[in-house]
């Protein structure tokens, strides 16, 4: 259930987020707010198997900055919901 919830709020928000110019060679991808903090929220929860196992310095960097909230009740609702 986790992984379709994300999966339908990804590509919703990636399809409205790209933008591609008639005639340009510039393609700019963007992440919507919303969409990254619940990345967040399901990489602090710890339950949901990530796209890799490789360590980005992106990830180390949300997971320290983070930290503090491991325990917030968003990440304990998200650990709560069915998969």
């Amino acid at each position: 259930m986790k992984r379709l919830f994300m999966g339908l709020i990804l590509i919703l928000t990636v399809n409205s987020m790209v933008k591609h110019q008639a005639g340009s060679q510039e393609l700019s991808v963007q992440v919507d707010g919303r969409i990254e903090l619940l990345g967040v929220v399901e990489l602090l929860s710890g339950d949901v198997p990530t796209a890799t196992d490789l360590k980005f310095p992106y990830r180390g960097n949300v997971e320290a900055w983070f930290k503090p909230f491991i325990e917030h009740d968003a990440i304990r609702m998200f650990r709560g919901m069915p998969q």
